[in-house]
């Protein structure tokens, strides 16, 4: 982007940054072309950068701003955000990491509940979230709308279909909470043990295994599947990627599946809808008593 001579320009690091934050904190219901939403957007992102060059103290800094190169940063950004066939490239490359990012969102909510340790939890937090650091991440809750789906009492595998409006993440994590306290002491007292993975995605898995007394709990969830989310619509592993999308996995990690047997799954396959299997989530969390 042009500028006028003796103008400051964002370093390439702070332009770096700037790229990268695009792509991320774009939400998935954000248009290009609608000019209030962009705005709000935009004043969000400025905000953002500010606090960010501060703290930084390379340029800038809260004791000693340069508003000058402050400026010149934000002129950037809204000259970016105002260019529109840029704007289009942002908003189609933000699309593309849309599938990856819910799935890892419900992968961390999973293991984040599920493995040794106390689960960090922030209220407000529930759907996905796109807050950026304060003052952005003091915006208003809705908790209504988080109470009137927790009331709706929807099986996460019924949400996946809809999963851009985050409600089946609340629905994993309401399930994973009910039963850290249904099993108390498994989770307060339960060991840890990796379960290897053989066959042709067991790169893709992390699997673990918690054991207290006769109480046992399976976690199977994937990793580095966005090649497997090629044409997927849902944040899920498609049925034709060579795998199965709750454990990516049933063709080739034999091993794995012998290991479910007395399992039942508290998360993920195994739930029926009526007649027919549930859509099957891209986690599975198992309990057996033996």
């Amino acid at each position: 982007m042009p500028r006028p001579a003796g103008r400051p320009r964002p370093a390439p690091g702070d332009a770096l940054v700037l790229y990268q934050l695009l792509l991320g904190a774009w939400p998935p219901g954000l248009e290009h072309d609608d000019a209030e939403a962009m705005r709000w957007f935009t004043e969000r992102l400025a905000q953002w950068q500010q606090k960010a060059l501060r703290e930084a103290k390379l340029r800038s800094h809260w004791l000693w701003p340069d508003e000058a190169y402050e400026t010149a940063c934000r002129e950037f950004l809204e000259g970016l955000l105002a260019w529109p066939e840029l704007c289009a490239e942002l908003a189609a490359a933000a699309r593309e990491l849309d599938l990856p990012g819910a799935l890892n969102g419900l992968v961390q909510a999973t293991l984040r509940l599920t493995v040794p340790g106390v689960p960090d939890l922030y209220q407000g937090t529930e759907f996905w979230d796109y807050s950026l650091v304060d003052p952005d991440n003091r915006r208003p809750v809705d908790h209504a709308a988080r109470r009137a789906a927790l009331e709706a009492g929807h099986a996460p595998h019924e949400l996946l279909p809809g999963w851009r409006d985050g409600q089946v993440k609340q629905a994993v994590i309401q399930r994973l909470l009910a039963l850290r306290q249904a099993r108390r002491e498994l989770f307060v007292h339960g060991d840890y043990a990796e379960i290897a993975v053989d066959g042709e995605h067991r790169e893709r898995l992390v699997a673990f295994q918690r054991q207290h007394g006769d109480q046992r709990l399976m976690v199977v969830v994937p990793r580095l599947a966005a090649a497997l989310l090629a044409g997927a619509d849902t944040p899920r592993c498609p049925p034709n990627a060579g795998a199965t999308p709750a454990w990516c996995c049933r063709k080739g990690e034999r091993d794995l599946a012998k290991r479910a047997d007395g399992y039942h799954a508290e998360v993920g396959a195994g739930h029926r809808h009526g007649d027919r299997p549930a859509e099957e989530l891209p986690v599975g969390v198992y309990v057996r008593d033996s």
